[in-house]
């Protein structure tokens, strides 16, 4: 029978065990639950002020861009660690060594150190990314506030338009009524009635296409506040709409292309530094 012959070292079992120790201590970290989102209902009349609060709030392009700068905010981690990396530990078995028989165990530490600033390089792009998420962010709490007042204000011409159309089908129907009444006393003709009746007739499809208009902007406004599909939308007055100068367009557009969140974003993310 052959003899085996087994070379082991004292310190190699107190680095096993070690190591052993070290991987029974490790615990699973459990995912934290997102926080939820209710859909709670809104005021029964929804002003200019309220509109703007929760379109910058609740907005389904507000939360996506929130959510992309928790990921870029989560990536300053790798920027944050340690020049000197955790030690690894290698053990390896080498049979037939130093010769036939023998059976030798190899153990290796390891030290990574991060000498080419790989480091400070994941900071500053994670710093980039976070820059350029907040720029975003902005971004998209201007336009979904600027889509959630147009839908307001929509809603509010709406209703106007509804209510104008509902008062010409009134004074249509009592100017029908009163052209039967003279028809009957023979103080007018058949083509008068028609003539009124299809003025009737066109007030009736217009109070139908303003009662579509309104159901469409309403359901936009939902959409923009993240309400119930069933939810009563009214709208406050509306004030009386400004006329802007040449002058005052062109310093807005000149502002604007300066100050707007899409161009800082690109800034930001272009200069990582």
């Amino acid at each position: 029978m052959t003899n085996l012959r087994v070379r082991w070292r004292a310190p190699t079992c107190a680095v096993l065990l070690a190591c052993a120790a070290t991987v029974g201590a490790v615990r699973p970290v459990a995912a934290q639950p997102e926080p939820a989102l209710g859909r709670e209902q809104g005021p029964t009349v929804w002003t200019d002020a309220e509109v703007r609060a929760r379109a910058r709030r609740v907005a389904l392009r507000v939360r996506r861009a929130e959510q992309a700068l928790r990921v870029a905010q989560a990536g300053r981690v790798f920027g944050q660690l340690p020049r000197v990396g955790n030690p690894t530990v290698g053990v390896m078995a080498l049979p037939g060594l130093p010769d036939y028989g023998a059976l030798t165990y190899a153990v290796s530490v390891a030290l990574p150190i991060d000498l080419a600033g790989v480091g400070r390089a994941r900071a500053r792009e994670a710093e980039a990314g976070v820059r350029a998420g907040a720029a975003r962010l902005d971004a998209e709490r201007a336009i979904a506030e600027a889509e959630a007042r147009a839908a307001w204000v929509s809603v509010g011409v709406a209703r106007s338009l509804e209510a104008i159309q509902r008062a010409r089908l009134a004074s249509a129907q009592e100017a029908e009524a009163r052209i039967e009444a003279r028809l009957a006393a023979g103080d007018t003709t058949a083509l008068d009635r028609a003539m009124v009746q299809r003025e009737r007739a066109t007030a009736e499809a217009d109070v139908a296409r303003s009662l579509r208009l309104r159901r469409e902007a309403s359901d936009a406004l939902r959409m923009a506040l993240d309400l119930p599909a069933r939810s009563p939308i009214e709208v406050g007055p509306l004030g009386a709409p400004s006329m802007p100068t040449a002058d005052t367009v062109a310093r807005t557009a000149a502002t604007a292309g300066m100050r707007r969140g899409e161009v800082r974003a690109l800034r930001r993310g272009a200069r990582p530094g």
